[in-house]
């Protein structure tokens, strides 16, 4: 959420603080310099901590702090639980709680400059941003959920609309122009040289611009090879999309859709195992 420093009329508001390079770029540099503290490791926490801070007209950050901490466990007793606010999560050491805002609160001040600031009547003005912060229990990065929940939020009344909204909230989806995206998929997507099976989950966001965030897939890092050529594929697909629509307008929206990889003699095994159908299948034929 962001309010306007001055006058607090959010119709004035042309545009709110943006990181420079865009949200991707945003995401892979809070989660290089983020430090996971090693008692949150230790005893397997999972935390969402959001960060309040100033970007002032010239791109400066300043006023940090931590407007909210929301808590779960990563693993075992109570890991299918959601996350629960700070004050009610029983933690055996109390000093994990503030280790994890502190290490949010530094990864944003290592931001200062690296904004452009918000625009109230074509001007450049100060404005308050809250920045999600996610900590996963074992350190290892979630890019899926990482991208999806490291969002700048703000007021819903600024502009009658989310940040992001989910696939099944929206009028109308995101799409490319003049092909629908499983058919681009199928047809230039080329089995890579790996002997990966399998199904892949691809995650992406198509901005209220029609730019492309992602994508980000679950495939797995010995086989890296099936996510660098879904990169490649959806990289052809630059300035070619439509963005989703909520009540007439364009917004930005996120999507996910499953590509299996078989090979023809694999392909009945495969089908017929997998609880649910891929929206692409890539076959190798031998």
């Amino acid at each position: 959420m962001f309010r306007l420093a001055e006058d607090r009329s959010p119709a004035v508001l042309n545009r709110m603080p943006q990181f420079k390079g865009g949200q991707e770029a945003m995401v892979n540099y809070i989660y290089r310099q983020l430090k996971v503290p090693a008692a949150a490791q230790k005893e397997n926490i999972q935390a969402l901590v959001q960060v309040k801070f100033n970007v002032d007209s010239a791109g400066t950050v300043s006023n940090i702090a931590v407007a909210n901490t929301k808590l779960k466990r990563a693993v075992g007793a109570g890991a299918d639980m959601d996350y629960m606010d700070a004050s009610s999560f029983k933690l055996q050491n109390r000093t994990i709680l503030a280790q994890l805002t502190e290490a949010a609160a530094e990864v944003v001040k290592a931001t200062s400059s690296m904004w452009e600031a918000g625009l109230k009547n074509g001007k450049p003005v100060a404005a308050e941003v809250t920045l999600p912060v996610l900590f996963t229990g074992s350190g290892e990065l979630n890019l899926h959920e990482q991208l999806k929940t490291t969002l700048l939020s703000y007021q819903t009344d600024a502009y009658d609309i989310k940040s992001i909204y989910e696939a099944n909230e929206v009028d109308v989806s995101p799409a490319l122009m003049n092909v629908t995206l499983y058919r681009f998929i199928a047809e230039n997507l080329r089995y890579p040289q790996t002997n990966f099976k399998g199904q892949v989950k691809v995650f992406y966001i198509v901005t209220e611009r029609g730019s492309i965030i992602g994508p980000v897939t679950n495939a797995p890092d010995e086989h890296k090879a099936v996510a660098d050529e879904i990169a490649r594929v959806f990289k052809l697909t630059e300035g070619k999309w439509t963005p989703a629509k909520k009540n007439t307008q364009p917004v930005t929206a996120s999507q996910e859709f499953t590509i299996e990889f078989i090979t023809d003699r694999s392909r009945k095994k495969l089908s017929n195992a997998t609880a649910a159908p891929a929206d692409v299948v890539i076959t190798k034929y031998k």
